[in-house]
């Protein structure tokens, strides 16, 4: 199952089962805790627009975009999102 649809499959059983009202509260609580995580394994655009340096789509923050090398990372220093590079030119590298 990929992520996507596993986001898809639990939404839609938290809205079936009515999760988060009691007595499924701590059930709705950890759901929403795993779809957090499921959003940040999920690849995203790092965002590159003219004339600025690289940022996280998700948080914005266009610090720690790559490592101490010069290499890109792939997942956002700030909140951790997985970043997909795969669309950003390799001219657009982050500024110190």
């Amino acid at each position: 199952m990929e992520i996507r649809e596993a986001i898809i499959r639990i939404k839609d059983h938290i809205r079936v089962h009515k999760i988060g009202q009691p007595p499924h509260i701590l059930i709705g609580e950890a759901l929403s805790l795993a779809l957090g995580a499921m959003y940040k394994a999920e690849a995203r655009n790092v965002v590159a627009e003219d004339g600025l340096s690289p940022y996280c789509p998700i948080c914005k923050s266009g610090e720690y975009m790559t490592n101490e090398d010069g290499n890109r990372n792939n997942f956002c220093g700030q909140c951790g999102q997985y970043l997909d590079w795969r669309n950003t030119p390799p001219e657009s590298e982050a500024t110190e």
